[in-house]
């Protein structure tokens, strides 16, 4: 009986014994699976984190990028209110245009408003003067262009040619307009105003010259056959066969050059031709009948 006891005894501790263990390892595993857990959360944490820092810097990418075109578009196109102005200052800012772009030129300034009156947005100048074409064209795109806030108003152009030069006669044009500079608190003050570089390619017309003149010869026009010079001795629908003042018979069709024009039709019921003739600006019709002799 006492051996009983004591193996029965035994096998309690013994069983004691594996609960206990087993309580302990589960105890770690049970900690250790908590920080793993406690891990893996910070980790995705620290990831979504890192994720919107990512969208965070690709939309501060965008914004960059957005705000440097908007720079570049500004510094080449735009325009800046002046924050403060007198005459001074305007008579300095066109001095400096016609000096750097058109230094050739000449003009008339003054102010053309009270200095006095109170809650001004802008100011306004009379400018006037007498420049050669290109001069004026340069002055005006350079004040449109430049990036100060000036606007023109009234403008009056009267052109002219200045042939007091014997060897060449120059296009000038007598102006008057009225400049304004617009002003903001949050302008920039003329002087500080950086000027873009001359733009204001020099015109290769006359835009001023009338487009009506009085009839000059051109040498290469001369080359041609010359409509008032023919005789219609022949006409199919199709073609025209003239003679000409050197005795030779040409054919013409619609279309083919003459002196300062073209043939521009053949009207076989009424047996002429018809011509397009420019030597004034305008073109006229120079009409040609079927000579029946």
């Amino acid at each position: 009986m006492k051996h009983d006891i004591r193996n029965s005894l035994i096998l309690i501790g013994l069983l004691i014994l594996i609960i206990i263990s087993r309580i302990f390892v589960g105890y770690n595993f049970n900690k250790r699976i908590k920080i793993e857990d406690n891990a893996l959360k910070k980790n995705n944490a620290e990831w979504q984190a890192l994720q919107s820092v990512t969208i965070d810097t690709m939309l501060v990418y965008v914004l960059k990028v957005k705000i440097a075109e908007t720079q570049k578009w500004q510094k080449q196109y735009g325009k800046y209110f002046v924050r403060e102005d007198n005459t001074r200052e305007t008579w300095t800012y066109l001095n400096t245009l016609v000096n750097n772009y058109c230094p050739n030129m000449e003009f008339n300034f003054e102010n053309s408003q009270s200095n006095a009156e109170e809650n001004l947005t802008s100011f306004s100048y009379k400018v006037s003067g007498i420049a050669t074409v290109n001069d004026f064209y340069t002055f005006i795109t350079h004040l449109e262009k430049q990036p100060a806030l000036y606007t023109i108003e009234r403008l009056v152009a009267e052109y002219f040619t200045d042939s007091s030069d014997n060897e060449n006669v120059k296009h000038k044009v007598n102006f008057e307009f009225y400049l304004y500079s617009w002003l903001s608190p949050e302008g920039i003050p003329v002087r500080d105003i950086q000027q873009r570089q001359n733009f204001a390619d020099q015109i290769s017309y006359n835009a001023f010259s009338p487009k009506i003149h009085p009839f000059y010869k051109n040498v290469e026009e001369e080359l041609h056959l010359n409509a008032e010079n023919m005789t219609l001795v022949s006409i199919t629908p199709q073609k025209a066969f003239i003679k000409y003042s050197d005795g030779k018979v040409y054919i013409l069709v619609p279309g083919s050059r003459v002196a300062y024009g073209f043939l521009s039709s053949i009207n076989w019921a009424q047996q002429s031709i018809t011509f397009k003739i420019n030597k004034i600006g305008v073109y006229k019709d120079f009409i040609i009948y079927l000579n029946r002799e």
